[in-house]
């Protein structure tokens, strides 16, 4: 039975994803932003949830080793923490970038560094990280300046683990979705038609797709 990592398991993807994983037999360690976040999960054996500051390097080493030896090893990690901010180049400053820079790549490196070591040395992991795809599309950018810059730096960094672990079975994948049929995007693009959103439980499944044997 693999175990899986994964962070922003709170939220709206986190949440399905979580789901998903525990249904096709996972054992799933969920990384929360608080306590609140934490006990909506219904309790089940193989699920563990911790609450953890993702901007915390410290911290996010010393629990990711002591999860290695808890678990003896960890098999995935699904690096769904992250958060939006639009804006156009006249309108984003520069600490609007450090704060989507933080949200979105550095709560994913911290996890990263520790455990992309560990899964070289079992010669086995999986790291997926969510991206978007004004990240990959230069003409959808221009609105969403600072989030598209953040999330390019996963798709690079993504590009230089692959190349550092080539020819082993240690694999980085990007998932880029358009829009997510969240509440919250409901909410936020209340003209906007959902009907052609990628479903949370869609992109669950193709998250999972990746970290199996199929």
């Amino acid at each position: 039975m693999k175990n899986i990592l994964i962070t922003g398991a709170g939220g709206a993807l986190g949440q399905e994803t979580v789901r998903y994983f525990l249904q096709n037999d996972y054992n799933v360690i969920a990384l929360v932003f608080n306590e609140t976040e934490k006990q909506a999960f219904p309790p089940n054996s193989r699920l563990q949830a911790v609450v953890a500051n993702l901007l915390d390097e410290p911290m996010i080493t010393s629990l990711i080793g002591s999860l290695i030896q808890q678990y003896g090893s960890l098999h995935a990690a699904l690096l769904l923490a992250g958060g939006y901010i639009g804006g156009s180049l006249q309108a984003t400053n520069i600490q609007m970038i450090h704060d989507q820079v933080d949200l979105n790549f550095e709560t994913a490196y911290n996890v990263i560094r520790p455990l992309f070591s560990h899964f070289k040395e079992n010669g086995y992991g999986r790291i997926v990280m969510m991206a978007a795809q004004p990240a990959l599309k230069a003409e959808k950018a221009p609105a969403m300046l600072a989030y598209a810059l953040a999330k390019s730096l996963l798709v690079k960094l993504s590009e230089i683990l692959n190349e550092e672990a080539r020819g082993t079975n240690v694999v980085t994948a990007v998932v880029a979705p358009s829009i997510l049929d969240t509440k919250a995007n409901r909410e936020n693009m209340p003209k906007a038609n959902p009907a052609h959103w990628v479903k949370t439980q869609e992109a669950a499944a193709l998250l999972e797709f990746i970290c199996s044997d199929k």
